[in-house]
């Protein structure tokens, strides 16, 4: 029994949604401490590091997009939202570094405000990781 190249991408998509929410969730201060890290950088470094992901992350949003283009009303719609997001951004990145400085708003909210975030951001994650995995479980 084989499992297609599509189901192997949505799964895999739904358990790196669902873990890396569980990080945020479980460890909000590691996460914090790696935003606090990188705006810290020299805006120079930042933006070379920002252009390095681009070219990393680029390709696997596009390939998300190229294998997993599912429009229908159901929770694969969730990835290929994801794959989307991925190319966009990555775009954004490798266009016009510079504008991830602007990440540094984020940080001028104080430290309640990201603990909180980072607290919802792992929440909705699980919540998404779940609601693609749930046909595969059920």
């Amino acid at each position: 029994m084989g499992i297609s190249l599509f189901t192997l991408i949505e799964q895999g998509m739904g358990y790196l949604i669902g873990i890396v929410g569980l990080s945020v969730l479980l460890r909000t201060q590691n996460w914090i401490n790696i935003l606090n890290d990188v705006c810290s950088w020299k805006k120079q470094t930042l933006i070379t590091f920002t252009l390095l992901c681009s070219f990393l992350y680029l390709p696997i949003g596009m390939a998300i997009v190229l294998i997993h283009n599912e429009w229908s009303w159901s929770s694969a719609v969730i990835v290929t939202i994801l794959g989307w997001v991925m190319v966009l951004k990555m775009l954004v990145f490798l266009f016009f570094p510079e504008k991830v400085v602007m990440m540094n708003w984020l940080m001028n909210k104080g430290d309640k405000f990201l603990y909180w975030f980072f607290k919802i951001v792992g929440v909705i994650y699980i919540g998404l990781g779940l609601l693609v995995l749930c046909p595969y479980w059920f």
